[in-house]
């Protein structure tokens, strides 16, 4: 059984503003080979960071306390539970907190680690979230769309894998990062109509398209089991029997439940990606009738 991951907290003064250069661009010390990074830190007004921007993308998520953060000469509120995401061009920091010191979850990943698949479509719609931040991008994923929890959790387990020496732990945390910005591709799809008021539970929605029955869909139950078009399958041969049954697909639709834990849907995503086939999130339907 996994043991329960413990963060440990560090001075996000040190560990960042002594590394913002004189161009005011900050440079982190990825492992060589592997350009991917999690740490836990702690911010607040006593010794505020510089403005900066940075060549990695970066995620954050505030674990506890209020913050403003200002990008260009724009501000954005954060509360605890809200994840922040930011590309490589614009300047920004922590500018204001509201109450005192806060603890925040960062990301920090070259595009390169998601370029290296050989299939360039594919990359630029994993990246797109870090790639069209313009100047009404909303850079802030409430906590109340269920997204940034879900992304805390992928950092913790990419996290417990760092720094990922083996080919094995390589590809865990790939993974999870693929799986994060999955999540953050929902929500720019869904952010226009979170803005007129409709309540988005992802990944479930209100409404969704049924799928075909001549396209291949995995879905994966809560206890981790696998089907095919409803057909039981075992993930050693879940990639053989797409191939068999839909010989002329080249994108699978995976989808799971929302209790549904993250190893099953890890190694789903793995050994799709590993055959050379295209995966895809299908969202749930929400059964419960109307609204909240």
């Amino acid at each position: 059984m996994r043991s329960r991951f413990k963060p440990l907290w560090q001075d996000a003064w040190s560990v960042i503003d002594p590394q913002i250069n004189a161009e005011g661009v900050h440079v982190w010390p990825f492992t060589p080979g592997f350009p991917a990074d999690v740490r836990f830190l702690v911010f607040g007004p006593a010794r505020e960071i510089r403005m900066n921007r940075h060549d990695y993308f970066e995620a954050l998520y505030l674990c506890s306390g209020e913050v403003v953060y200002q990008v260009l000469d724009r501000e954005y509120p954060l509360e605890a539970g809200d994840l922040f995401v930011i590309g490589s061009t614009l300047p920004h920091r922590m500018k204001r907190y509201p109450r005192g010191r806060v603890k925040a979850a960062v990301l920090y990943f070259l595009p390169e680690l998601i370029r290296s698949s050989g299939n360039p479509a594919e990359e630029e719609q994993y990246l797109m979230p870090f790639l069209v931040q313009d100047p009404g991008f909303p850079h802030v994923v409430a906590a109340r769309t269920g997204i940034p929890e879900q992304v805390f959790d992928l950092m913790k387990r990419a996290a417990a894998e760092l720094p990922a020496q083996s080919n094995r732990g390589r590809l865990s945390v790939t993974t999870y990062l693929k799986m994060m910005l999955v999540l953050l591709v929902i929500f720019m799809l869904t952010a226009h109509v979170m803005e007129f008021g409709l309540e988005i539970e992802v990944p479930k929605v209100r409404q969704v398209k049924e799928t075909t029955q001549e396209l291949p869909v995995v879905s994966i139950s809560k206890s981790g089991e696998l089907y095919l078009n409803e057909r039981q399958v075992n993930i050693a041969l879940l990639a053989a029997e797409v191939r068999q049954r839909f010989p002329s697909q080249r994108e699978v639709y995976v989808r799971a439940d929302r209790e549904t834990i993250y190893d099953p849907i890890a190694q789903v995503v793995s050994a799709l990606g590993e055959a050379g086939l295209r995966v895809k999130l299908v969202t749930q339907p929400d059964d419960s009738g109307g609204r909240k």
